[in-house]
């Protein structure tokens, strides 16, 4: 009669790696924070149709070349740009109800700007600094949309 194998078990041995000291440690993270690069700053170096919806991408990070397929519509698509602090947008569309500031006006932070009326609520936009209004570009009664200008701050 055969004996029944027995589960091995696994390795238990413990091998020891060589410590580091802590000035050396915090010195290393200290260059790899300095290495480290933004994603958005990846050179591309070639592109090739390789269908109706993808296309091949090389480009090249920390001197290494890369392939990769990306849909059209990803690589047609609009870059994020940072909003200007200046611009006052209607962030939905609607109809303007009340304006409260005109051209050259000093305002406060959170003084009432204007009132936008959209879906049968009415938004009080208010001013996101102290500043003086440079231009006002709606008037009571005036149609906006999605992110069109209402004012402007000098």
């Amino acid at each position: 009669m055969e004996k029944k194998s027995q589960k091995e078990k696994p390795n238990t041995d413990k091998t020891t790696t060589p410590k580091t000291s802590s000035k050396k440690a915090s010195a290393d993270n200290a260059n790899t924070k300095t290495q480290k690069r933004n994603p958005a700053d990846v050179e591309i170096v070639e592109t090739e149709e390789i269908g109706e919806f993808y296309d091949l991408e090389n480009f090249s990070w920390d001197g290494v070349s890369y392939n990769t397929t990306i849909p059209k519509k990803f690589a047609t698509k609009k870059k994020y740009e940072l909003p200007n602090p200046k611009l006052i947008k209607a962030f939905i569309p609607g109809t303007i109800k009340n304006v409260f500031v005109s051209d050259g006006n000093k305002v406060k932070k959170n003084d009432k700007l204007l009132v936008l009326e959209a879906m049968k609520m009415k938004n009080n936009i208010v001013s996101p600094m102290q500043g003086v209004i440079k231009k006002v570009f709606v008037k009571q009664g005036d149609l906006v949309t999605k992110n069109e200008v209402l004012i402007e701050f000098a």
